[in-house]
């Protein structure tokens, strides 16, 4: 979850908290809306954004983890596409080898970056990266 990683990098509260203000989740069920992280006595938690600022858009990143699912079901890309268009910029971050859909599209326009080194290092993800070298 991005929000504990955020929080083992950030080394006062103060700043964390300040960040974590200006970060939303959207996640599945999509038709809930952004989520804001927060914290309720040290825990994270998802909050719901108060009504005025859901219309403050355009984000200034937007990034789509596991975009080869999302953008594979027309109904959660008609959902994340708004965001992702009126962003200031945006990243996909896909494993097109994951998905079942050869002629997967994604939004126009943007620049495709292929990584072919593996950098986790667990000897297990080490031996399964070997066919691939």
């Amino acid at each position: 979850f991005i929000g504990v990683w955020m929080a083992s990098r950030v080394p006062y509260p103060v700043e964390f908290r300040d960040l974590l203000s200006r970060f939303r989740v959207l996640h599945e069920p999509f038709e809930s809306g952004m989520k804001g992280l927060g914290l309720e006595k040290d825990v994270l938690v998802m909050v719901d954004d108060p009504p005025a600022l859901k219309k403050s858009q355009p984000f200034d990143l937007i990034m789509v983890d596991e975009a080869h699912h999302i953008y594979a079901h027309s109904q959660l890309r008609r959902v994340i596409e708004p965001y992702v268009i009126a962003s200031r910029s945006a990243m996909l971050l896909s494993d097109i080898s994951q998905t079942s859909n050869p002629g997967l599209t994604f939004t126009a326009g943007f620049e495709i970056v292929r990584l072919t080194e593996v950098v986790r290092n667990s000897n297990r993800i080490v031996a399964g990266s070997l066919p691939f070298r």
